[in-house]
């Protein structure tokens, strides 16, 4: 008996789900629209977006294609190698700057 009681509980809460006011249908509609509209230009600004992404990808890759194929774009130059000199310590003796300051004692 209490399943009986809770089906149709729930039929009739469908029905009157499915018979809306003509305001409320009417409404419902307009949001429905809207909606669609709304989803449309996402997708639209989306797909703008992309292809400008993909636009700019294959402007670049010409153009440095192109210029990789100029006859006259210069290469780029070849190192030079290191002369081959070793280099020896100081040949100067290490001393004091101030040979004065290093044998008085400074009195305050």
């Amino acid at each position: 008996m209490l399943a009986v009681i809770l089906l149709a509980g729930i039929i009739v809460g469908q029905e009157s789900a499915q018979k809306l006011s003509p305001l409320a249908q009417k409404t419902l509609e307009r949001r429905i629209e809207e909606m669609v509209i709304e989803r449309m230009e996402d997708c639209r600004l989306k797909a703008i977006a992309d292809a400008e992404i993909i636009v700019d990808s294959l402007i670049i890759k010409e153009a440095l294609d192109k210029r990789r194929l100029e006859e006259n774009f210069p290469t780029k130059p070849i190192k030079p190698n290191l002369p081959d000199t070793t280099f020896t310590g100081d040949s100067l003796n290490i001393k004091p700057l101030f040979e004065d300051l290093n044998k008085k004692p400074i009195d305050q």
